[in-house]
Parts: structure tokens; C-alpha cells; sequence
């Protein structure tokens, strides 16, 4: 999710950056807007070399970049957040973020309301219904999505049929069943689940759960 805040950016280019506000600036407008985001992301060159001047050249205005690794990346946003900062304008964020994040970002309804104002060609329906869901807290929008990530379970067909499974579960208690079935530790572990670093356990574990109601 995209997440804006302190100066209000309303309008704007494509991409993240596709919130600024020539009307917010009135007699302040700021010289720069600064993004803080994780460093992994592998469009991040689009955003430097193609996104940023783009919208620099349009608007006047430069993008600092502040990109760094997961567990860094979240604990500068809650530090400086928590804090009251405002040298923090435009944000980066995973859903499982939105609960302490969320006070502290603009109510994106809002921003959408005001780019499809401004950009007829801005269909907030091409939006998938999912993303945005992900993206409310307490009722409100609080980012953009940018991206949507699909958990899928792969299995070995044959380890389970040879255990007495003639199809993957459908369940969380056939899941349970099964593994437990083919978990010979240390040659086999059932299941493995991404989780190093950041809440990467809770990301990959929290689409199951919300597939499932």
C-alpha cells in the first residue's frame, strides 16, 4: 500500500507518486517529499529512473528515496510515527501495518476521490474488491494498493497418496491430518512456509486464514 501524509497530497503523477496537491501548497509548496519503502522491491528502478523525475519535471518537486531492509523499513515508520515526525510524506506499507499505521495516513477515499477528479482515466474499478479490503482499517482507505500477492499450496501428489491421501486438503484439519501423515523430521518437515524475516510468517499465513472466513 501506498500510504501519504503531513502535506496532504492530493494529485499527481503515475505509479506511488501519484499523489501530490498544487492546492494544498498554496504558499508552502514543498521543495521535496520524501518516501521511505523496503529496498527488495524489484520495480524501485522504475520509480528512481522513470517515476520520480517525472513527476519532478510536472510538479517542481523532488522525491528523496528512503529504502531500506524490511525490519529496518518498519521500525524507522513506527519510530518516526509514533513520534509525531513529519519529515516522513509518503509511505510504504503491508496490510498487517494498517493497524498501527493507519492513524497517521490520510484517508485515502479521499485521495482517490480527488485523483479521479483530476484524471478521468483513473478507474478506481480496475482495482481488484480483494486489495481493497486489505487496504481499510476502522472503515477507512488507508493506501493504494500497488500490488497482490496469491498464496498457493503445492504439494507432492504422490508423498500423499503413498500416506492415503488421494487429493490435497481442502481443509485446515485435512491439512493438519495430512502433515502430520508426512512429517518425518529432520529428513522431511510437512510443510514449509516462508518466515526470515519482517512478519513474513504472519504474511504468508494470514491469506489461509482469510480464505477461510
Amino acid at each position: 500500500m501506498a500510504g501519504l501524509n503531513r502535506r496532504r497530497l492530493l494529485q499527481g503523477s503515475a505509479g506511488l507518486l501519484a499523489a501530490s496537491a498544487r492546492t494544498g501548497w498554496a504558499q508552502s509548496k514543498p521543495e521535496k517529499l520524501v518516501l521511505v519503502c523496503e529496498n527488495s522491491l524489484a520495480w524501485k528502478r522504475t520509480l528512481i529512473d522513470e517515476v520520480a523525475p517525472a513527476f519532478e519535471k510536472a510538479n517542481g518537486i523532488k522525491i528523496e528515496f528512503t529504502m531500506l531492509p524490511v525490519d529496518a523499513w518498519r521500525a524507522r515508520l513506527k519510530a518516526e510515527l509514533s513520534a509525531g515526525s513529519t519529515g516522513i510524506d509518503i509511505a510504504m506499507l503491508s496490510v498487517q501495518m494498517a493497524g498501527w499505521m493507519g492513524q497517521h495516513l490520510l484517508d485515502h477515499n479521499e485521495v482517490v476521490a480527488k485523483i479521479m477528479a483530476r484524471d478521468p482515466a483513473f478507474d478506481w474499478d480496475d482495482f481488484l474488491a480483494g486489495g481493497k479490503v486489505a487496504g481499510t482499517y476502522d472503515g477507512r482507505l488507508v493506501g493504494i494498493p500497488y500490488r497482490l500477492t496469491a498464496q498457493i499450496l503445492q504439494y507432492q501428489k504422490a508423498l500423499l497418496e503413498t500416506a492415503g491421501f488421494a487429493e490435497a486438503p481442502g481443509t485446515f484439519a485435512e491439512f493438519e491430518k495430512a502433515a502430520l501423515a508426512v512429517n518425518t523430521p529432520p529428513a522431511r518437515y510437512a510443510f514449509g512456509l516462508m518466515g526470515k524475516q519482517g512478519a513474513g510468517t504472519f504474511t504468508n499465513s494470514v491469506p489461509w486464514i482469510f480464505s477461510a472466513g
